[in-house]
């Protein structure tokens, strides 16, 4: 066989990019197994071994020895890059039976192709870039490529880019082949088993743990920055599959489940009252199914443009994300060609019940709204009989008006403790990173990064979970601490009750209530008002038609008459038959409203039933002035919010400030209609001013405005400022004191998983080692890695015991037992590859026997000091616990 750079010609390739792509994932479909295999070997030991693959004692064979028929061993050349240096025409000995492939990952290279490989990069190499990606998701292949150039006096090309793409998408493919292997010897392979342990906190429950009035907490909501051309990736012939993804097949089964979009029209200077609805055979989002409301309308019209409706060029239009409390993903499936549609959240909740994730309350933006579209889907029955429950989130929660707020706000809700389900948008703000580097990557490309970029973030969010838990633990009690003594002392001094205080929130829900429709003899008594004005108004423009129409066309000499203009005459004839027909339909107007009253004697303008309409129509053209002005201060305050978010782009930035610069005028024209509207009111309302403005953050301010004028709301007690600041502290004591015990239980479910972990694997560990399995050295990498990082949650919820007030974190220190098995696993016994600092397992049985010793020594599998006094202290713990 000849080196291929002593081939004088190379014939040229006629296939197309697809093609070859094809034929060169074929080739390595073939032998990933083996590939794998020879990865495991020079990870574990950096000696050759045998073919036979480790997904059972059938011996695969490799398919180019087959076609090569050599029986002496060959060397061949290939250009080498390594961290230090640019090797070229590094010779290679591949042995008999063994294809180019696995001779160069038996010493750490791994080729761009499959077959001939001309050029081979080091795993080392590989492995660097890896681990930068996972955590600085911006750093793509060409910047790393070209340092690498730099680094090795090299000139920059584009071919090297993509001979170091397609080498990593093979490391990859290794690493995932691994990962379901060890999964596989684990016994994590069953269906969902992520989504049910990769967070213990939530789904670690406990027998005879205290019964949580919420079970658990999910955020879901969209992202618009991961999109993906539709022209980008047409040659991909590859398809990713991701345990995070809920495949498209599941979520377009909800594609026509809310079937009508509701299009909200206003027109300048509009409120709700002057919505135009129109209704379309496409697609909707949550809530299009149901008449508009005053939630649905804010966040329609504060929604960004290039949001509302797809750009047709993008073929994923973003993603929507469900993750736990704690951060970490459940499942998220893409957005296609369209807005944040209802099939999108209805299919991904449809998959949490089909993981067995509830009861369960999830977060959605627009909460309400979302809660009735549910109802009304094939979902709803199931959701309703599991436990799903959709909620409001905190922060968009303060943009949804004030009778929703008391209902559904975050605050006022029994057992949801200080969780915001705001987690999504910090899942956002990292996973915009890798917005810039898959925008124009093919969809294989797209799911690959999205899947790294989910797996590193869970990791991270793993080892986050002992931070979580101690940083609410504190907060909580900093706000008892701070505000318990002020609410007390206040009840103390007005001699008020805990009923009390929550009795004023029912109060003003339900006079919220009775606000919601004006009475209908109210409104007709107003449409009776306006039609007696209108009446006069058609009467005075009906006699005034009809005296121009007479004065143009008296004529007293024949020249008169020859003068006189036909067109005229023809348009004040119409003008005044014009006059005549709106005289005459006011009139019947009047009459039909009359009888519907029983209006025996017609009103006018000195009767108290007159005026007391005409205040209700001021009323009403206050609200809607105060309305119009809520929308846009609403929208204004978003925007601002935006710019501010990590991964706004300079563009974004800029075109965000201009529609800001553009609101400022509509504010100033809304600012003077609402103060007119305010003025003509009695007693007048308060007028508004632009710094009063900027200091309002909250929707409730505004409803607050709009029924502050009655003079029974002022004299209330829920409507003091003050007593709504207290009610306010009190409420967040309660969620506080609700937040420890929630801590408390995810603090005991945290220290059980540890414990039942770390016996798995060092049980399992010690099988593979006592059989020389080829996945014994990942295992063990896989055990260092979680001890490390579950002994440092043993630390600080050690640390968090001793902090004042924290005395109840002790007790559930103490693991317990998890549903559904029937006794807890036996403690994990130091190894003689995991030396133990205590006494207390000094003695224990070693993982190995004396004479494996060598072979685990051999196998690289043996802890450092810091890692193994790391899980010596972690057993320890355990041990005296137990």
């Amino acid at each position: 066989m000849s080196n291929p750079r002593d081939i004088p010609f190379r014939r040229h390739d006629t296939r197309t990019w697809r093609e070859r792509t094809e034929a060169r994932e074929k080739a390595w479909a073939e032998i990933l197994a083996i590939v794998t295999d020879a990865f495991l070997e020079w990870r574990r030991t950096g000696r050759p071994g045998s073919a036979t693959t480790t997904r059972g004692a059938q011996t695969t064979t490799d398919p180019d020895v087959e076609m090569d028929g050599r029986e002496e061993p060959f060397h061949f050349e290939v250009d080498v890059v390594r961290q230090d240096a640019y090797v070229s025409r590094h010779p290679v000995l591949q042995p008999t039976g063994t294809s180019a492939a696995v001779a160069l990952i038996r010493v750490g290279l791994l080729p761009c192709t499959p077959v001939v490989p001309s050029v081979a990069i080091a795993v080392d190499v590989l492995e660097s870039y890896y681990h930068l990606r996972r955590h600085a998701p911006r750093l793509g292949i060409q910047q790393f490529v070209k340092a690498l150039c730099d680094k090795h006096d090299k000139p920059y090309e584009r071919y090297l880019r993509d001979q170091f793409a397609q080498a990593f998408d093979v490391y990859l493919a290794i690493l995932r082949e691994v990962k379901a292997r060890v999964n596989n010897v684990l016994g994590r392979n069953e269906p969902n088993w992520r989504v049910k342990n990769a967070c213990a906190a939530c789904r670690y429950k406990l027998d005879g743990e205290p019964v949580l009035l919420i079970p658990g907490f999910i955020a879901a909501d969209g992202n618009f920055a991961l999109r993906r051309s539709a022209a980008a990736g047409t040659a991909e012939p590859r398809v990713f599959v991701s345990d995070y993804k809920v495949e498209d097949a599941l979520i377009n089964v909800y594609a026509n489940e809310v079937k009508t979009r509701v299009r909200v029209t206003q027109l300048k200077d509009t409120v709700d009252a002057d919505v135009r609805v129109d209704v379309s055979n496409e697609p909707g989002e949550p809530g299009d199914d149901a008449d508009p409301t005053p939630c649905t309308l804010h966040w329609k019209a504060a929604k960004a443009d290039q949001y509302k409706l797809a750009p047709e060029m993008f073929d994923q239009t973003g993603i929507y994300v469900a993750v736990c409390r704690h951060g970490l993903i459940v499942y998220y499936c893409e957005m296609r060609r369209s807005g944040e549609l209802a099939k999108y959240p209805l299919g991904v909740f449809a998959r949490i019940m089909a993981a067995g994730l509830t009861p369960v309350d999830i977060g959605a933006d627009i909460g309400c709204a979302m809660r009735g579209t549910v109802a009304r889907s094939r979902i709803g029955s199931d959701a309703e009989r599991l436990g799903l429950r959709i909620r409001m989130n905190a922060f968009h929660g303060y943009g949804h008006n004030r009778l929703c707020q008391l209902g559904e706000h975050p605050l006022y809700i029994e057992g949801f403790g200080l969780e915001d389900l705001e987690t999504c948008e910090r899942v956002f703000s990292s996973s915009n990173h890798v917005a810039a580097l898959v925008r124009h990557a093919s969809h294989f490309h797209y799911s690959q990064f999205l899947d790294l970029f989910f797996q590193s973030w869970d990791e991270d969010k793993y080892a986050a979970l002992s931070t979580f838990l101690y940083n609410n633990m504190i907060q909580a009690q900093d706000l008892i601490d701070s505000l318990e003594p002020i609410v007390s002392e206040y009840k103390r001094l007005h001699s008020l009750t805990t009923s009390t205080i929550e009795g004023w929130r029912l109060e003003e829900k339900a006079f919220l209530e009775t606000l919601k429709a004006e009475p209908t003899a109210e409104v007709l008594a107003m449409d009776y008002v306006e039609a007696l004005q209108e009446l006069e108004q058609t009467e005075a423009a009906s006699d005034l038609s009809r005296i121009e129409l007479e004065a143009g066309i008296v004529m007293f000499t024949p020249e008169d008459l020859q003068n006189a203009s036909q067109a005229d005459i023809v348009k004040a004839n119409t003008k005044k038959r014009k006059a005549h027909a709106d005289h005459k339909a006011a009139i019947n107007n009047v009459a039909s409203l009359e009888r519907l009253l029983h209006v025996e004697e017609r009103w006018s303008p000195q009767s108290d039933a007159y005026k007391a309409a005409l205040d209700n129509i001021l009323q009403r053209t206050y609200n809607r002035a105060l309305d119009r002005l809520q929308y846009l201060m609403l929208q204004r305050l978003l925007e601002l919010s935006k710019t501010h978010a990590v991964g706004t782009g300079y563009k974004m930035r800029e075109a965000i400030g201009k529609n800001i610069k553009a609101r400022s005028k509509a504010i100033g024209t809304a600012v003077k209609n609402y103060n007119d509207a305010a003025l003509a009111l009695e007693p007048p309302a308060p007028p508004v001013d632009f710094a009063k403005l900027m200091d309002w953050t909250e929707l409730q301010e505004f409803d607050l405005l709009r029924v502050s004028r009655r003079g029974d709301v002022r004299d209330r007690e829920w409507a003091q400022p003050t007593n709504r600041a207290i009610a306010v502290k009190h409420y967040k004591v309660k969620r506080a004191y609700e937040e420890q015990e929630r801590c408390l239980v995810e603090i005991r479910r945290l220290v059980t998983a540890i414990r039942d972990e770390d016996a798995d694997l060092t049980r399992r560990h010690a099988e593979l080692v006592r059989t020389d399995h080829a996945l014994a050295h990942e295992v063990g990498i896989l055990r260092r890695r979680r001890a490390a990082v579950n002994a440092q949650h043993i630390r600080r919820l050690t640390s968090l015991a001793q902090e004042p007030g924290m005395s109840a974190v002790r007790a559930s220190l103490v693991p317990g037992v998890r549903q559904g098995t029937a006794t807890p696993p036996a403690p994990a016994a130091s190894s003689a590859s995991t030396p133990s600092t205590s006494d207390s397992t000094a003695a224990a049985a070693p993982l190995v026997t004396r004479n494996e010793d060598h072979e685990a020594e051999e196998s690289g599998d043996d802890l450092d000091d810091e890692q193994a006094e790391q899980v010596g202290a972690m057993q320890d713990f355990f041990g005296q616990l137990d």
